[in-house]
């Protein structure tokens, strides 16, 4: 699936793939690199936004939350992103109640909690959009 998304962009003429670096903080220990110690924060926001890959609103009926953050993780992973800027990249694919729900998210987390790691973010994802009769 990764590679169908990464073959895309790659055939994409316009495809620059230091165009638009978006460089977060110091590189420090994550305990939620979805890498191990590994990632880069480096990943090129254009080229992520250039892949066909699908938003959350979390209000259209049949979307399925799991599956969403799943693709994002898979994808992430293939470009070697490190948790935090995981996070970063899936929530410029979070629209309408979704994109509402992660700045309130953000703005509610305490100043010295950290960066927001992959593994905070899956949780508190799956706690708002999963359905509770499942």
């Amino acid at each position: 699936m990764a590679e169908e998304y990464m073959e895309s962009t790659s055939q994409d003429p316009d495809y620059d793939p230091d165009a638009d670096m978006i460089v977060e903080g110091s590189e420090e220990e994550d305990e939620n690199n979805l890498h191990d110690g590994e990632g880069d924060d480096s990943v090129s926001l254009s080229a992520f936004m250039k892949l066909k890959l699908p938003f959350f609103t979390g209000s259209t009926v049949g979307e399925d939350p799991r599956r969403f953050l799943d693709t994002m993780e898979s994808i992430c992973r293939a470009l070697g992103a490190s948790s935090t800027r995981s996070v970063t990249l899936a929530s410029f694919h979070l629209e309408n109640v979704a994109q509402q729900w992660i700045a309130s998210y953000m703005r509610g987390r305490s100043s010295d909690a950290g960066p927001l790691g992959w593994k905070e973010f899956d949780k508190a994802f799956m706690d708002r959009f999963m359905p509770h009769s499942v």
